[in-house]
């Protein structure tokens, strides 16, 4: 089936500084058949007034706006089953896309319609605009992430640059609360582990942007955890045991003998400050780039040469 018209799905909670040009990359799209449906999650700030402005000047918005915040994963669901198309694009309320986007990824998916999921690449965007860096896949072929599921690694993607089938994503019950801010990690996992094809165009479609606020940004060490306890769960699933409960997760993580601490300790930390010196470029800020460069290295020096080969390939 080939797609002619598209539900583009935008969550936002209080983005009043970010919203408006998000919203305006979305109407520049050169793929024009499209409905643009932003959830407002209980927003406290200007928000919601921005976007009905917005909504008044162009019928493809259509606004839905929650009294109660449900948080990520509720909202996005509600969005999915409020939609009238067959396919969805997923984007976020700080991010921009470029006006191509949703042209080549409906062209990819017409050309290869075995693909149900398929993200993009995105440079890393500031506050202030400035870009910086190329954000990376692991799966580089449609094999790729088959090859993720059976060495019990997570698929990650772009997730505010995905386009999926939206049938799949009802059938397997959407998003995941209990998971956030992990919610699509988790989804991309089970959809994979059902058979359906997920791949990533080795295009730069989008800008995602970091800022302090962002929540991968301000609750990194969190994310980090849920992070783990999502491919602890992809594990269990494809052993065909039980799930537990994060709160399980982290006591069997104490558990741990002093070794496997600190060297997980070590990779968390590690993460860590790659994501701050994406953020301190960014802004600028040069001593702590030099501080972070040099943590970095420090920590896992092999780790970052592999890095940097996995975002070349991304070009290759």
């Amino acid at each position: 089936m080939r797609i002619k018209f598209i539900s583009i799905i935008m969550p936002v909670w209080n983005d009043e500084r970010f919203i408006l040009d998000s919203i305006q990359s979305v109407l520049n799209q050169t793929f024009k058949n499209f409905e643009l449906i932003i959830i407002n999650d209980a927003s406290t700030d200007n928000s919601l007034r921005l976007i009905q402005e917005k909504a008044n000047l162009d019928k493809r918005i259509k606004v839905l706006s929650l009294k109660k915040n449900l948080g990520m994963a509720n909202a996005l669901n509600e969005a999915i089953k409020y939609s009238k198309g067959e396919y969805i694009a997923r984007m976020d309320s700080d991010d921009l896309m470029y006006e191509n986007r949703i042209e080549e990824q409906v062209k990819y998916m017409n050309n290869n319609e075995d693909v149900e999921v398929l993200s993009c690449l995105g440079t890393y965007l500031g506050v202030n605009g400035n870009n910086f860096g190329v954000t990376s896949t692991e799966i580089i072929n449609h094999q790729s992430f088959k090859h993720l599921i059976r060495n019990n690694k997570p698929i990650g993607l772009l997730h505010p640059g995905t386009v999926f089938k939206k049938k799949i994503v009802q059938e397997i019950g959407g998003y995941n609360k209990i998971f956030w801010p992990a919610e699509d990690i988790d989804l991309w996992n089970r959809l994979a582990l059902k058979g359906h094809v997920i791949y990533v165009q080795k295009k730069i479609l989008m800008k995602y942007r970091i800022h302090e606020n962002s929540i991968i940004t301000s609750k990194f060490l969190d994310s980090y955890n849920i992070y783990k306890w999502v491919k602890y769960c992809l594990v269990c699933k494809n052993m065909n045991k039980p799930e537990i409960g994060y709160a399980d997760f982290i006591d069997y993580q104490k558990k741990k003998n002093i070794f496997i601490k600190i060297n997980n300790l070590r990779k968390l930390y590690y993460n860590y400050y790659l994501r701050r010196l994406i953020l301190y470029i960014l802004n600028k800020n040069f001593l702590k780039i030099l501080i972070s460069i040099f943590l970095i290295i420090l920590l896992r020096p092999f780790k970052l040469i592999n890095n940097l080969k996995k975002r070349l390939r991304n070009f290759l």
